[in-house]
């Protein structure tokens, strides 16, 4: 009987070994399958490719947001910054009597923005009366010298910029205006005349505030009532400027009846500078016997203050 051969032992490389596929890789390590196991398998790598290019991607995403941001900075600085822009207004005085002028200054407009100054007697813009339309400046700026002729009380000033929108407020209280105080007197003696009408300018005063009254007398020999009506008066200072009569502080009829002599006074509608030293007072068309003609008196002396 013939021993049978003892069965073969495993052979590492023979490529079969209860189950397991035995590979050497390239690398010289060695990794074995076994279903869908994998024992000291290296790295696919397209996942590492993959990710790889992700993160390029995501760089470059920043960066395109980074150059934005920068390129977008100064203007979206410029708008936050001018939204939180605020105007105001400054008045040289919190009371101000009537005649009497104060200084109206606002600010944090845009440049070169119209600006409206109003009014009112109540807290608000509606119904607000304009005193002023104004441009400011290149900083956003506007300043206005403003002569008071509201009656005394509460009021409100307004800064409005027609552009932005934005808007200041401040109060001013106007005041009874005290009586001016005479500080100068003088004869003055100044006569004009027309086909039979005479106007002497016997005086002239003047006043603390700029005022300047004239004392007048006119006559004439006709048989009928001649009319020298306030409204026909005009005076004139060596500068050009032009002065009218205040009807509520002078006291002048100027109607003349026949072979009478009338007198009163009449106040200039405006102050008159305290360099100036003559007047021209013309009275216009005048009516006479040969049409309507001017009367006009000339050097009329104005004392110093």
């Amino acid at each position: 009987m013939t021993d049978a051969p003892p069965p073969p032992r495993d052979d590492p490389t023979a490529g079969s070994n209860y189950g397991h596929t035995i590979r050497a890789s390239g690398s010289g390590s060695v990794y074995a399958n076994r279903g869908d196991v994998r024992i000291n398998e290296p790295p696919d790598p397209r996942p590492t490719l993959k990710a790889a290019r992700i993160g390029a991607l995501a760089v470059l995403a920043a960066a395109v947001i980074a150059g934005a941001a920068t390129l977008l900075a100064p203007m979206l600085s410029k708008d936050s910054s001018a939204g939180k822009e605020t105007a105001e207004l400054h008045l040289s005085a919190d009371s101000v009597a009537i005649g009497g002028q104060y200084t109206a200054e606002a600010s944090g407009f845009e440049s070169k923005e119209p600006v409206r100054l109003s009014w009112n007697d109540r807290p608000d813009r509606e119904g607000a009366q304009v005193i002023q339309d104004l441009t400011a400046d290149d900083d956003g700026r506007v300043s206005v010298v403003i002569h008071e002729g509201a009656s005394p009380g509460m009021y409100v000033i307004f800064a409005a910029g027609l552009r932005s929108g934005r808007t200041a407020s401040a109060s001013l209280r106007v005041v009874e205006a005290a009586p001016p105080k005479l500080v100068a007197s003088a004869k003055a003696n100044r006569r004009g005349s027309t086909d039979g009408i005479t106007v002497t300018v016997e005086q002239v005063d003047r006043y603390d505030n700029g005022l300047v009254v004239l004392h007048l007398a006119a006559a004439h020999n006709k048989t009928s009532t001649v009319s020298l009506a306030g409204h026909e008066f005009r005076a004139a200072d060596p500068t050009g400027r032009s002065y009218g009569a205040d009807g509520q502080q002078s006291q002048w009829d100027g109607q003349i009846s026949a072979r009478q002599t009338v007198r009163g006074t009449i106040a200039l509608d405006g102050p008159v500078d305290q360099a100036v030293r003559s007047l021209q007072v013309t009275f216009q068309q005048v009516f006479t016997d040969h049409g309507f003609r001017d009367l006009s008196i000339t050097d009329v002396p104005v004392p110093a203050a």
